[in-house]
């Protein structure tokens, strides 16, 4: 019984480690320098709002 289990656990981990070295790898990349240049200057980028939106949440009001 327990030379079974052992089988099974690593035919189990057999089948995890070819699957995942099978799997698609993700890998994104910048595809032109105007992209590139856009990363390189992100600090000079303007805020959407210049103010922060005045509203507040009153958790005792919502409850109602």
């Amino acid at each position: 019984m327990l030379k079974i289990k052992l089988f099974v656990i690593v035919v189990v981990m057999s089948l995890v480690g070819i699957i995942s070295s099978t799997s698609y790898q993700f890998s994104s990349k910048a595809e032109s320098d105007t992209i590139l240049g856009e990363i390189a200057a992100y600090r000079t980028w303007a805020k959407v709002t210049k103010e922060p939106l005045g509203f507040q949440i009153d958790g005792a009001a919502a409850s109602g």
